[in-house]
């Protein structure tokens, strides 16, 4: 495992939002509607239990974009868009975006997981390869760039390992990040699906059980008997100022959010014929998190998921 955290690269990216922020830039708010490719990584059971309730989801959040005149951007479209907007001579592609599975069959494609610590706020990545970029160009892709913090570390880290960033491509970023980026790797292009200054959201975000969704809040993962280990996260919406506690805090989108753990209670209860526990998660397919609540410190694996402090309350307190 891999750990990256220079005091001063940090303390230069928030010297840079802060220039940003005092000069009053206006953002526009973008979706990215990934909930199908999400969907599509997961186990067959887990598709059959929680799918329903994310089609609901997405077309209710669907609606209030239209109203509230918010820009939806596909994910297919995203990929499409990449495979041929990124240069073969661009070199190996290191993929960040989880949900990104399909690339272009003569294009080197290294898909890299990178961990954000809650608490100290450095960068960690897993199953690490570097010898397969040493010397090489490398084309760093994700799906969004809010600070552009998790593409400048995968940079540095290339670097660090004597690769050479060559292009940024991602859907939709923030002009902060652009410069961020722009400043530490003047030489490397920047590809951008939708150019504007965006506020971003994820559409799986706001499933509790889809893979990839929620963000950390510094728990210990959960270890099954089979040593599967369990990401412990929190829901968007807790994350004050977030698109997603705007999004739900709209009565129609709260309500599919609030039927959500209990669907799949109740799918996972039929199928195993006893209570469900937070080791079971795993069964709904690869990177699916158990959701918390954001003060719990550690979650069992013999843990029945309804018995799982969830964040329900943090938004019905504030809908009162």
């Amino acid at each position: 495992m891999f750990e990256w955290a220079p005091a001063a690269a940090h303390a230069r990216v928030r010297s840079m939002r802060s220039a940003s922020n005092s000069v009053g830039f206006r953002t526009r708010n973008c979706i990215i509607d990934d909930i199908e490719p999400a969907l599509r990584s997961m186990t067959a059971l887990g598709r059959a239990v929680i799918g329903p309730a994310c089609e609901e989801l997405r077309l209710r959040v669907l609606e209030f974009a239209e109203r509230q005149r918010w820009t939806v951007i596909p994910h297919g479209k995203f990929v499409s868009w990449a495979a041929t907007a990124i240069p073969r001579d661009a070199g190996t592609w290191l993929v960040l975006d989880p949900l990104l599975s399909s690339q272009p069959g003569d294009v080197n494609v290294i898909p890299v997981r990178i961990y954000r610590a809650a608490q100290s706020g450095s960068f960690e990545i897993a199953d690490w390869k570097a010898d397969e970029i040493r010397g090489r160009d490398v084309a760093i892709v994700d799906d969004a760039a809010a600070t552009g913090r998790t593409l400048l570390c995968m940079a540095h880290i290339a670097s660090s390992h004597g690769a050479r960033p060559s292009v940024f491509a991602v859907a939709a970023a923030t002009d902060f990040a652009r410069q961020s980026l722009a400043a530490a790797f003047p030489a490397a292009r920047w590809l951008t699906f939708m150019r504007d200054d965006w506020s971003i959201c994820h559409m799986r975000d706001g499933c509790p059980f889809l893979p990839f969704s929620g963000r950390n809040v510094g728990a210990p993962r959960v270890v099954a008997n089979d040593h599967a280990s369990i990401e412990v996260r929190a829901p968007m919406w807790t994350a004050v100022n977030s698109l997603w506690f705007t999004l739900a805090m709209q009565r129609p989108i709260r309500a599919v959010i609030d039927t959500m753990r209990a669907t799949v209670c109740t799918g996972l209860a039929a199928i195993l014929g006893r209570q469900p526990t937070a080791a079971d998660v795993r069964l709904l397919g690869p990177g699916v998190p158990l959701t918390v609540g954001t003060h719990v410190q550690q979650v069992t694996a013999t843990c029945p998921i309804p018995d799982v402090p969830s964040s329900a309350h943090v938004m019905t307190a504030l809908m009162v």
